[in-house]
């Protein structure tokens, strides 16, 4: 178990904000919060990240199931802090409708290189994010074990002759690298925007041997053009997420089909071992697998398993996040107390640990019966940061009249820009 006086205040801080505010899950610290998830993250750990980074062998697919506030958030920021700490490459992309949706290839890319980070040098920093910025990360590093000469040399004799998909891609890495051991920022700042899908003429980079173009025909090999590369600058493999499915229930049939054949294509891609050490979890709600995987029979036989995944099924490809084992108002009342424990970091406090259970206790047994259960923990994790906020101020056992004023206000939609806001817990 984690010693959560080890976070620093900053990112103690970090987590009550991102909870309190919005019912987030922080970017830092977020396997500091969880409750109930260490089995999977572990198996999930052990069975692939590990094998990953010392092998640089095998990749796989995993579909994380659960309704709004069912936790899918929370388990992609707790893998990715695995991730990191096996020295693999992450970008956690959210999925909308308009601004990224999977059907769209070029958009998925561009999502993905925006994403992108670089493994962190110390467990609680912040990585620059962006494939300009996971670059840069990345020949720094070789520039240190190689030197500026032997860095060029490995760029001009191994990356020039390795098998990438796309030689076009290649080419802009190449022209990126040298770029930056050159200093020529100009140079450079043109091939990171090629490199992240922005619009850039083929005119401006074709004497950089750049003769192509990232779209929505080429986005899907791009991005298999990433994977190797990154693999081939010393990432010891890459996690990719795609999260906040729960809007792309809107998409028409059509679209639904072709969201649907990206998903098998990414676990062919997995299957089939071209792309080693590649980690890809998709989070949806249930009704994904109801509405788009059962209509698309080649999906619905990749993704329905007999188990979902557990020590005696390591390799199913459904993670269920809906049952953790572990009785609502209980599970609540523990995420409470642990919230306790990173608040008096994070504000210096102290407070008295039973008259704290005590109120954990009511306002989890009260967000349970007034909340919809799909939601309860969101809820539930809003409203007990506020309380923790009020108890600092004045500590003393809640009257049921402050519970209920507690639990009311947690669980009142947030509207955004005319439409209620889906985060997920």
């Amino acid at each position: 178990m984690l010693d959560i006086h080890t976070l620093p205040q900053h990112v103690a801080q970090g987590i009550i904000d991102a909870v309190g505010e919005v019912g987030q899950p922080p970017h830092l610290g977020a396997e500091y919060l969880q409750i109930g998830l260490s089995p999977v993250l572990d198996l999930l750990d052990q069975e692939y990240f590990l094998r990953f980074s010392r092998t640089g062998r095998g990749s796989t697919f995993k579909l994380a199931q659960a309704y709004f506030g069912g936790g899918k958030s929370l388990l992609i920021r707790c893998l990715v802090q695995r991730a990191w700490n096996r020295g693999m490459c992450t970008a956690v992309v959210d999925l909308s409708p308009t601004e990224c949706p999977f059907d769209d290839t070029l958009a998925l890319y561009t999502g993905v290189a925006m994403a992108l980070s670089w493994r962190p040098q110390q467990e609680f920093d912040e990585p620059d994010r962006g494939i300009d910025a996971t670059l840069v990360a990345a020949l720094t590093e070789l520039q240190g074990d190689l030197g500026n000469e032997g860095l060029r040399q490995w760029l001009d004799s191994t990356l020039r002759r390795a098998p990438i998909d796309s030689r076009v891609y290649r080419a802009a890495i190449l022209a990126f690298a040298h770029a930056w051991l050159d200093g020529d920022f100009e140079t450079e700042e043109l091939v990171a925007a090629w490199l992240r899908g922005d619009e850039v003429l083929i005119s401006e980079v074709r004497h950089l041997n750049i003769r192509g173009s990232i779209t929505k025909k080429t986005g899907m090999r791009m991005m298999r053009s990433l994977v190797q590369i990154l693999r081939l600058l010393g990432g010891k493999g890459l996690m990719l997420a795609f999260d906040e499915l729960d809007r792309n229930m809107a998409l028409s049939p059509k679209r639904r089909n072709a969201v649907a054949d990206n998903v098998r294509e990414l676990i062919d891609y997995c299957a089939g071992g071209t792309l080693p050490g590649l980690f890809v979890v998709y989070g949806a709600p249930p009704l994904f697998m109801r509405d788009t995987v059962s209509e698309y029979v080649a999906l619905q036989q990749r993704l329905e398993p007999p188990r979902a995944l557990s020590v005696s099924s390591p390799q199913s490809a459904l993670i269920d996040l809906e049952d953790l084992g572990i009785p609502a108002r209980e599970l609540l009342t523990t995420i409470g107390m642990r919230l306790l424990d990173i608040f008096e970091v994070a504000r210096s406090a102290s407070l008295d640990a039973e008259i704290q259970r005590q109120n954990m206790e009511k306002l989890a047994k009260k967000v349970s019966e007034a909340t919809f259960s799909v939601g309860h923990r969101r809820a539930f994790v809003k409203a007990a940061v506020d309380l923790l906020y009020g108890q600092a101020v004045n500590e003393h056992a809640l009257a049921d009249d402050e519970i209920r004023t507690l639990a009311g206000d947690s669980a009142e939609l947030v509207v955004l820009d005319g439409r209620t806001a889906m985060v997920d817990w």
